[in-house]
């Protein structure tokens, strides 16, 4: 792991195209936050995990306020991980692996 970060963004939020050198494996606690990719657009609601690759363009918006929680992943730790973007509906343990 490299970091982990918390999300709050207020209604409107929206970011540029850009990248991480980290891979980025992050969880919604509530609202609806949606990411644009080279690979497409995906809507994800809260109680959601979603995975960026390392070096992956993305943009992220969302029209109402988000809660959530982002862990950057050494590159190195990411092989085993998809090579796109992806969602994911986790289970009880699996969110409680996300700082509070």
């Amino acid at each position: 792991m490299v970091s982990t970060e918390t999300l709050l963004h207020p209604g409107g939020y929206r970011t540029p195209w850009h990248s991480h050198r980290a891979g980025q494996l992050w969880r919604i606690a509530t609202g609806l936050l949606v990411i644009e990719s080279q690979q497409g657009r995906s809507v994800v609601p809260a109680k959601h995990i979603g995975w960026i690759p390392p070096g992956n363009q993305h943009a992220a918006f969302s029209e109402s306020a988000i809660e959530g929680s982002a862990i950057y992943l050494d590159p190195a730790c990411c092989a085993r991980l998809p090579d796109v973007p992806a969602l994911f509906e986790p289970d009880d343990l699996t969110m409680h692996c996300f700082p509070a």
